[in-house]
């Protein structure tokens, strides 16, 4: 249900968080609830109607009692759970709110790097984390509160009983009840207490599942997908305002006339909020069948908006779309790559044709990619394509598009991470006349900066600002009226490298990363025996002063228990009245009370103040592993995986494994008390307790070693299942535009159907468990009693009943302390996945602190590289090579080489990201390997290729360093870089900033904004206009010369015409400086290597 109300949800309000914590501890709650409901209540209630009918014979009606206790004790439940749902959504959203932020920062971990924000970000995420602790207080104090209420019914309804009874036989004047008497009955009421507390123990489960239920039902409750297509064989003029054509799964080509429209748009507005002026408004818009349309304007004009309204998308505000196919593929501009083959991210849920996947292949440029593939198009491309490169995942999309033979292919900003020479291919083999879009009479629509592509197409379509249609006709004709494009040059763009490295594909580092990701994966699910350590690692994290006084809490009361059973004996065995009802009442309730008291402040102790103090201290040292461990460490471990700690491991500290540990302490004592008082009542009982322990011995290793590999399995089965919805959440829109939503819920079902099969044979195996452990318990019942025979004369006949009563429930107590034991060891593998993750991760090296003679560091902006030369593994190859350079202070140069030259590398041997083999980098006269690599990076001016931006206002994201910066002067900024009148129309600079409603080219120039207030004597800046207009480029360009002109400018250049005025230019190749100097003496040098690239840049442009 929840994953098909996902299939049909808008994608800009799904919550990926939020979905998965409704799929997982949600859905789990629920499960888990469902027997206590269902098939809990009425076998307990019909073990209360005999113990009832069996207690009144033995007391009268003194047997309505325990029911009179069960129902009190039952509307205490209710009434202190009943606020349960609503603390237990209050601290599930802080929750979210936390996991969404660190998912964020450790998906961008390497642009937080760069901007000398680690640390900042990591006080943010634990002020987070404290405040989501903060907010969960209420939940486990009410837990609390419900649980002592239910098992009070344990402690009042012996003693009330015993209490009423006696005072009845008193007023009777009929005496002292006897031992017969008061043992049967405590026996009868001993077994009242598991149904009892069955019963109980459902209202607080029943009352989470109820919170589960309504976050659920609101999920259902979301905005749809918007419906706004109709058909096009009708009237536009009688169409109705806003109906749609179903996502289906075509089986053929639907007949499509060539004299109507492909699409057609009248009068159509669209937005992503209501209650704000639409993003884009079209009067009137049609794309022939079979015809070539680019779209293109300034940055923030809509050309997103307006793909994703062809696709039904966007929120529709008014107005008609016709649309007369069902068949249409959709590339997005940021690629979804599934986890699994190359093959199967081409393909797809479409049939394999080998000819036609050939020829898609080789047309998108991927043949020769595959051939240095370990294992060609069968090899893992990693979560979400991070063992290729940026380039490789986006012609991967466009080979999707193109092999699912759809009539209509959309494509937004697919190019911009493609070099020169693959942009020509591509552009020629599947967008040029003779291409396999063309070939086939396919309706291409795509949007795009790329002049090569404007002027292929056959129509261009010119959006304003505005978000309308300023201009429309063929290329040449567009831009002889409106300056559109200029020469580009996409031979730099580093996202054709790997995103975490910056460099070229490496067979090497492939393979690496993925057996660092499978080993990774192996060692947090293996199946392992319990360890010892890891008991004393959350013990650690308690603090083994207070664990202490939980234990004694706990002892205490299982004393204090067992010591309230044995009064009842000694009062029945005064027969000749040597003490009075009030002695026997007095202390009798003494002990209750004792117990009582015990039972709430245990718990309460251990829940409420030692373990959100573990849990926080937990969380503080599994983030700053994170935050502070090499990017070379953290690019070779999913992410997923990684947030997984964050999320599931953290939760399960938070609640589950101490309310195990609490329940299998207290059963675990529970069990030593009804032993003990067996071995009290007949000594020679003990005689058979090491064989018993033998037993139980054996017992366990058989159920332990199944039930926790069990249990591994179910968390193992579950995380394909979890991929499956991530996978969906980020790649919606493109499921439903190929109609395979049908598809992937079958398989996402097939998931969840393989996810539950452990679950039901851990059932069954606790099924088993319980009966071998009921005659294990029958077996000692016949062991004491053939014991207790014999030597009548010389036991307590009290006694000896007491100690039948307690072997009568060791059964019921040793089945909940091993399955207890087994959930609480299954919990304690997330605390030692956070310690394992935490040791073995490594820091980055610093080798002095900050002294205050660097506080003003780097006062002048001169850096030095001599004879640098550093890789990303000890033992890889190197990425740069005998590097040496030096740039004055105030002095503007380009780094620019062709995709691998160690562009990227350089920047990022600068910063500290990755450590020098040999050589030395000085900035300012400073040798950086000397300090924090957080404060070198905090000194410097960062602007990077993808714009990082988080959870929080305006004014945070624009100054995450909380630098002294008056509001006059952000909104000035801002404003320079037209951006304001945008962020004024969202609330202003306090208000939350949200990402998805900038365009991507606005997210670059925010954080241009946020450069220029920062002060720095360096700017660096690598690649920041891959996806941004030429205007806008333009605008970019006149900042760096205005704004920067004393201070030192490094840029690695996506177009380079923008370093033709800047002073130098150092051109690399393969990790080596092969050349450097003045771009304009470069550019009239024959030879030079900068001329060549320039001219190759500028050829793709003009053909």
């Amino acid at each position: 249900m929840i994953y098909s109300k996902l299939l049909q949800t808008k994608a800009n309000v799904v919550d990926q968080s939020a979905a998965l914590t409704l799929m997982t501890t949600d859905v789990e709650k629920i499960v888990e609830t469902f027997w206590r409901l269902i098939l809990d209540p009425w076998s307990c209630i019909l073990q209360l109607g005999i113990c009832v009918y069996l207690l009144y014979r033995q007391m009268g009606a003194v047997c309505c009692v325990p029911i009179i206790i069960m129902f009190l004790c039952f509307g205490l439940v209710a009434v202190t759970g009943r606020r349960v749902p609503e603390y237990q959504n209050i601290w599930f959203k802080a929750v979210e709110t936390r996991v969404n932020l660190t998912s964020h920062t450790l998906s961008s971990l390497q642009s937080v790097k760069l901007l000398g924000i680690s640390k900042k970000m990591e006080t943010t995420i634990q002020w987070k984390r404290e405040q989501e602790i903060s907010m969960s207080q209420n939940f486990r104090f009410t837990n609390c509160l419900a649980l002592t209420s239910s098992l009070s019914p344990l402690v009042l309804s012996p003693l009330v009983t015993f209490t009423a009874y006696s005072v009845a036989r008193l007023v009777s004047h009929e005496g002292p009840f006897s031992v017969n008497k008061a043992v049967t009955s405590l026996s009868i009421l001993s077994l009242m207490n598991t149904p009892a507390r069955r019963l109980l123990f459902a209202i607080p489960f029943g009352l989470q599942a109820v919170g589960s239920f309504n976050r659920i039902e609101k999920f259902l409750q979301l905005d749809g997908k918007p419906e706004v297509l109709v058909p096009s064989t009708q009237d536009p003029e009688k169409a109705p305002e806003a109906c749609a054509e179903q996502d289906q799964d075509p089986k053929g080509p639907s007949q499509v006339s060539q004299h109507v429209p492909v699409i057609h748009v009248k009068r159509a507005e669209f937005g992503w909020e209501t209650g704000i002026p639409p993003i884009v408004s079209i009067e009137d818009l049609a794309f022939a069948k079979g015809s070539f349309t680019v779209i293109t304007g300034p940055i923030g004009c809509g050309k997103s908006t307006l793909l994703k309204g062809l696709l039904s998308e966007t929120p529709f505000i008014r107005g008609i779309i016709q649309v007369s196919t069902e068949h249409v593929a959709y590339c997005s501009q940021t690629p979804w790559i599934l986890e699994g083959t190359v093959r199967e991210n081409v393909v797809g849920e479409s049939d394999f044709d080998a000819l036609w996947y050939n020829k898609v292949i080789s047309s998108c440029e991927l043949d020769f990619d595959l051939s240095r593939m370990p294992d060609g198009d069968s090899s893992m491309v990693g979560s979400r394509g991070l063992s290729i490169s940026g380039g490789q995942r986006q012609r991967i999309s466009i080979a999707r598009a193109l092999y699912a033979k759809k009539e209509v292919a959309i494509f937004d900003d697919v190019t911009n991470a493609l070099d020169a020479r693959t942009l020509r291919s591509v552009s020629e083999k599947v967008f040029g006349k003779d291409g396999l879009l063309r070939s086939r009479g396919t309706t291409v629509i795509l949007a795009t900066h790329s002049v090569q592509l404007l002027q292929a197409a056959e129509k261009v379509i010119l959006m304003s600002k505005k978000g309308e249609i300023l201009d429309r006709g063929s290329y040449t004709e567009v831009s002889n009226r409106h300056p559109i494009g200029e020469h580009q040059d996409p031979l730099t763009a580093s996202s054709e490298s790997d995103p975490q490295t910056g460099e070229k594909y490496n067979l090497g580092d492939f393979r690496s990363r993925l057996e660092t990701q499978l080993d990774t994966r192996m060692t947090d699910l293996r199946r392992q025996r319990g360890d010892w350590r890891s008991y004393i690692l959350y013990i650690g994290s308690l603090g083994w002063f207070n664990f202490s006084l939980f234990i004694f809490g706990a002892v205490t009361y299982a004393l204090f228990t067992a010591f309230f059973q044995v009064w009842v004996t000694w009062w029945a065995e005064d027969t000749a009245g040597r003490h009075g009802l009030g002695y026997w009442l007095g202390l009798y309730a003494a002990w209750g009370v004792l117990i009582m008291l015990a039972l709430l402040c245990t718990p309460m102790w251990f829940i409420y103040y030692m373990v959100p103090k573990s849990s926080n201290m937990l969380h503080s040292e599994l983030l700053a592993a994170a935050m502070r461990a090499p990017m070379s460490f953290i690019s070779k471990i999913d992410t997923g995986s990684l947030v997984n700690r964050f999320s599931q491991d953290i939760r399960l500290c938070d609640w589950q494994l101490p309310v195990t540990l609490v329940m299998t302490m207290f059963e675990f004592l529970g069990v030593l008390a009804s032993v003990g008082i067996a071995v009290s009542a007949v000594k020679y009982v003990a005689i058979g307790i090491p064989v018993l322990g033998a037993v139980l011995y054996f017992l366990q290793r058989f159920y332990l070693r199944t039930s926790r590999q069990l249990r591994l399995l179910e968390i193992e089965t579950k995380g394909p299942l979890v991929s499956s919805f991530i996978d969906t959440i980020q790649g919606l829109t493109t499921i439903r535009t190929f109609g395979w939503s049908q598809d992937f819920k079958r398989k996402t079902l097939a998931l969840l159907d393989t996810s539950q099969k452990p679950m039901y044979l851990l059932f069954c195996v606790q099924r088993w468990l319980l009966l071998v452990l009921s005659l294990i318990a029958v077996a000692l019942e016949v062991l004491l009693m053939g014991v207790a025979i014999p030597l009548r004369t010389s036991v307590s006949a009290g006694f000896v009943g007491l100690a039948i009563v307690q072997v009568t429930t060791l059964s019921e107590l040793m089945n909940d302390l091993i399955v207890q034991w087994t959930e609480m060891e299954a919990c304690l593998g997330a605390v030692t996945r956070i310690s394992r993750f935490t040791k073995d991760s490594p820091w980055e090296r610093s080798l002095e602190e900050v002294t205050s003679l660097l506080e003003e560091w780097p006062s002048e902006g001169a850096v030095t590289i001599g004879n640098v030369s550093t890789s990303y593994e000890p033992q890889g190859n190197l990425v740069l090579e005998d590097i040496s350079l030096s740039i004055k202070p105030g002095e503007h140069v380009g780094i620019c080489g062709r995709t691998g030259s160690g562009k990227s590398s350089l920047i990022s041997a600068m910063l500290r990201l990755l450590d020098c083999n040999q050589g030395q980098i000085s900035i300012g006269g400073v040798d950086i390997s000397t300090l924090d690599p957080e404060f070198v990076r905090s000194r410097l001016n960062l602007i990077t290729q993808e714009p990082f931006l988080f959870q929080g206002t305006v004014r945070e994201n624009v100054n995450p360093w909380r630098d002294t910066v008056p509001d006059e002067t952000m909104i000035d900024v801002l404003s320079r870089v037209d951006l304001w009148d945008k962020i004024r129309s969202l609330g202003g600079l306090d208000a939350p900033l949200d990402e998805t409603l900038l365009s991507h080219g606005q997210r670059q120039v925010f954080c241009l904004a946020r450069a220029i207030l920062r002060r720095s004597t360096i700017l660096i800046l690598d690649e920041p206009t891959s996806h941004i207009d030429p205007a806008t480029d333009a605008i970019i360009q006149r900042i760096i010369r205005e704004d920067f002109r004393d201070r030192t400018v490094i840029m690695i250049a996506h177009r380079l015409q923008s370093l033709v005025e800047f002073d130098r230019v150092f051109v690399l190749d393969s990790g080596r400086l092969v050349e450097a100097g003045a771009p304009r003496d470069l550019l009239a040098d024959e030879g030079s290597a900068f001329k060549a690239l320039y001219s190759v840049s500028r050829g793709v442009s003009q053909d």
